[in-house]
């Protein structure tokens, strides 16, 4: 059977019509993220309220404080937004977190991180209200858009015969009705399509964990002194390892390194809890990185804070780097402004093509049933 046109297009239909209403649901949530570094700081006044001082507290004294205000749950790590005048976060594993003021060590604010516009517009895009398949689900999504409706849309858009490409980029206003919505679909669509290529790719990754895990690779370190066999698995029923915070003294030990093994860094993320038998595990952006998410891994023995191994962002493997740079992308955190306004237009512009799709679908008018030609017998009577 030979495919044309007209066998793709109720392809491109139902997978919209379908699997294409994830896509239209991540797109509209990701319009409320695409400038959320500028306005969260209007939406949630104390998350501002960090200053630039030339001797900030230690951080252990933050973490101290914390656990103090919220004993309920452990500190999972501690995020330092350095010279940016941005507060000091503490979060804990019940996403529960505490903003601090560096300089005199007080908490300015207090969110879950799921709460508020920007919190909980991001557990809708992420897909996390869906505790263990909501990644999967919104990388299906990301799929459908890249195969299914952007692929395949171009195809089908594509100027051929006497059809010109300014025509195709143009919008006919003579068109009515039906005709006129598949005009705007199209037409929107062609000028939307790299934007919303590149979000739905660089989403892919990020989605599927388990590709995730394999673009970024696992660091096998072992502790100094730790035995060469592997701890025994723990038997049915014994639940799962339990996270060690740091002390006080290890963490401020580690910071030491940290500062000594970067060049300015602009931020930096200390997971100060660690699975026996694991180091602590920190990255950190320099101040000369290609970009917001350019990490450089660091790991610290928590028993004294010593820096055990380093792996800057220049000399990780090529997937490592590719996965974080997708990363940066996805979060519009390349090119400032203007990469924030590209994602911005990419959901703008799946948002609008999804819903031009199903006002199209519901202005066919339904078939009218034929009638059945009457027998020679019925005629004569």
């Amino acid at each position: 059977m030979k495919l044309t046109r007209r066998t793709w297009i109720p392809v491109h239909r139902w997978s919209g019509l379908t699997l294409g209403l994830i896509l239209l649901f991540s797109a509209f949530t990701g319009l409320g993220l695409a400038f959320r570094t500028q306005l969260e700081g209007l939406a949630y006044p104390g998350m501002g309220a960090g200053q630039v001082c030339a001797a900030p507290v230690a951080i252990s004294r933050m973490a101290q404080t914390a656990r103090q205000a919220h004993p309920q749950s452990k500190v999972d790590y501690l995020r330092v937004k350095m010279g940016s005048g941005l507060p000091t976060a503490v979060r804990f594993f019940d996403k529960e977190t505490y903003y601090f003021n560096a300089c005199n060590g007080s908490i300015v604010a207090q969110q879950s991180r799921y709460d508020g516009f920007f919190g909980f517009t991001e557990w809708l895009h992420k897909g996390a209200w869906i505790k263990e398949v909501g990644g999967i689900i919104m990388g299906i999504g990301a799929l459908t858009c890249v195969l299914m409706l952007a692929g395949l849309g171009v195809y089908l858009w594509w100027p051929r015969g006497p059809r010109t490409f300014k025509q195709a980029l143009r919008i006919d206003n003579r068109a009515k009705g039906k005709a006129y919505t598949l005009g705007l679909h199209r037409t929107v669509g062609a000028w939307a399509v790299a934007p919303l290529l590149l979000s739905a790719i660089t989403g892919i990754p990020i989605a599927f964990e388990p590709l995730q895990k394999a673009m970024i690779g696992k660091e096998h370190i072992r502790l100094p002194g730790a035995p060469k066999t592997p701890a025994p698995k723990m038997a049915a029923g014994e639940g799962k390892p339990q996270w060690i915070p740091a002390s006080d003294a290890v963490i401020d030990a580690t910071w030491t390194g940290i500062m000594a093994n970067t060049h300015r860094p602009s931020e930096v993320l200390f997971h100060i809890a660690h699975k026996p038998g694991e180091p602590l595990e920190i990255y950190a952006i320099d101040g000369n990185a290609p970009h917001a998410q350019a990490r450089s891994m660091i790991y610290a023995d928590p028993a004294d804070g010593s820096i055990i191994k380093t792996r800057p962002y220049d000399t990780a493997p090529f997937t490592y780097r590719l996965y974080y740079w997708m990363l940066a992308l996805h979060n519009g955190m390349v090119g400032g402004l203007l990469g924030q306004f590209i994602l911005f237009l990419g959901c703008a512009g799946a948002t609008f093509m999804g819903v031009t799709g199903i006002i199209s679908y519901l202005q066919t008018p339904a078939k009218k049933p034929r009638k059945v030609a009457a027998a020679p017998s019925e005629r004569l009577a």
